[in-house]
């Protein structure tokens, strides 16, 4: 599965629009990763770089534009390297190696930060036992909002405390595990002025039972080519 893997949930502001990654793909149906071998797929997530390329192990993937992933790429556990060049110019704006300890699937996001071009590597598996409960967890990559609070609740219920408070630039929550029966409602206030800056309303978390989810804070101003 390519870019449809990303899906956008409700954009309800003007500053941040939230999306969600999960480790689900067609080919899963086929195959899983071999005990010596893991997958690996690149997130486009840095706003003011146009439409990139990469090389995972030597293997160039698809044209990504911002806010798109990569289809996975099986690699051989250990050190991989990956670089990143702009579409127009073949320009390596990334070029660095992760190291996969373990077999499963991994998503390298690439953030635009003061430094450049950064990646940041999640582990994508599925860790929730259970069919009905989805594992939740959240990715601050917006330049524009310097803190997020972040609010899993019911429906109906007011904003007391967030289920985590104060995530800055690059930071990853850690895992909330939550049942796909019971309404759900994300709300993001940024943490220095305490403006709602994103509201999903009511969702349904029942496709994503049995997974590990990331839901990706991201800008909805970018420069991007298309």
């Amino acid at each position: 599965m390519s870019h449809q893997q990303i899906r956008n949930l409700m954009l309800l502001c003007l500053v941040v629009v939230v999306s969600v990654i999960s480790a689900c793909s067609d080919d899963d149906l086929v195959t899983s990763p071999a005990s010596e071998t893991a997958r690996l797929r690149i997130i486009h997530v840095s706003p003011d770089t146009s439409l990139v390329y990469g090389n995972i192990a030597g293997d160039q993937t698809d044209y990504l534009v911002y806010g798109v992933n990569s289809e996975y790429e099986s690699v051989n556990l250990g050190e991989v390297t990956v670089d990143v060049r702009l579409a127009a110019s073949d320009q390596v704006i990334f070029d660095n190696a992760v190291t996969l300890d373990e077999a499963g699937d991994y998503s390298l996001l690439l953030l635009g930060g003061d430094n450049g071009i950064e990646g940041l590597l999640l582990r994508d598996d599925s860790v929730s036992s259970l069919a009905a409960q989805v594992s939740m967890r959240f990715v601050h990559v917006a330049l524009s909002i310097e803190r997020a609070d972040v609010y899993v609740t019911t429906s109906e219920a007011s904003l007391e405390t967030p289920y985590v408070a104060d995530l800055e630039f690059g930071e990853v929550s850690p895992l909330l595990t939550r049942s796909t029966t019971v309404d759900t409602r994300i709300r993001l206030t940024d943490s220095t002025t305490n403006d709602l800056v994103y509201d999903s309303g009511t969702l349904d978390l029942s496709s994503f039972a049995n997974e590990t989810v990331s839901f990706l804070i991201l800008e909805t101003r970018f420069t991007s080519s298309r």
